[in-house]
């Protein structure tokens, strides 16, 4: 049913006659007198005399707008405390709908949950490590556009990626002492460029208190040997991906790197993380 205004709005005043612009003039001529005034102490009882009699015309003119006003908004007033009311008839089954479907779309977001880490559980059984599905699960699984068998793919490819990554990098630490802290690094965020860039900064600060020892040692008479510098360890990387900028214009460039082989597979897997593209030059 459609809401109508009987009313014929039309009828009501546009225009509040007054004898506004006689008043003005009237006031125009009498307030000069007071602008120019300059008070002394002479005059200073006339002055607050005359003060006075300006605040009694003012609130006056106040009282009368105010009156005017209630009167003019009497009806609009009434008018929107009905509208108001036909709202609220409205609203009250709006809440009611909108509370039942964000419940409905909640129970299905539980289900599609329990499914996928029913499936997390599945393929991380036999990892030999400890992976967090809440650490590498998409954001975007309470999409209804992400059908549960894509965010379960999508997490096999993401469990096999971190599987191999992590007998990799097995493969290079197990026999140095730094093995737990390079670990540690890599199921931080599961990314094993920052695990390799960690793990040669370790290496690096090793070589070079080995060095800073080798040196100290005496070559004749013995001499007090002063105490080692204390290098702190280095910190792990903060793993957070960066992502490729957006309509930037992409440029070539050539360079020649020189590093250890572990150096060396953290500068090619942080390059393939920021997709840049690069060729080996043999």
């Amino acid at each position: 049913m459609e809401f109508k205004i009987i009313t014929d709005l039309s009828a009501l005043p546009q225009v509040i006659e007054t004898n506004g612009e006689e008043l003005k003039a009237w006031l125009t001529e009498k307030v000069k007198s007071y602008n120019e005034l300059v008070v002394t102490p002479d005059t200073v009882k006339s002055a607050k005399e005359d003060k006075a009699a300006l605040n009694k015309l003012r609130t006056a003119l106040e009282d009368r707008r105010k009156e005017v006003k209630k009167q003019c908004m009497a009806p609009y007033e009434d008018f929107e405390r009905k509208y108001k009311e036909l709202l609220a008839l409205i609203d009250a089954p709006i809440a009611s709908i909108d509370n039942q479907i964000k419940a409905l779309d909640e129970q299905e977001q539980n289900e599609k949950y329990e499914k996928i880490a029913q499936h997390f559980h599945e393929i991380t059984k036999d990892l030999g490590c400890s992976v967090l599905l809440d650490k590498i699960i998409d954001p975007k699984w309470k999409n209804k556009t992400n059908p549960v068998e894509k965010v379960c793919g999508a997490l096999s490819a993401r469990v096999e990626q971190i599987r191999a990554e992590y007998a990799e990098l097995q493969g290079y630490y197990a026999d140095s002492p730094h093995f737990t802290a390079i670990m540690n690094c890599y199921m931080q965020g599961y990314d094993k460029g920052c695990a390799l860039a960690y793990a040669a900064a370790l290496i690096q600060q090793e070589q070079r208190q080995q060095a800073q020892r080798a040196a100290q040692q005496p070559v004749s008479e013995p001499e007090p040997t002063p105490p080692p510098v204390y290098e702190p360890e280095p910190e792990p990387p903060v793993q957070e991906p960066t992502p490729p900028p957006q309509n930037e214009p992409r440029i070539t460039g050539m360079f020649r790197v020189t590093g250890t082989k572990q150096q060396i597979i953290a500068l090619r897997d942080f390059m393939l993380k920021n997709q840049i593209s690069f060729e080996i030059v043999k």
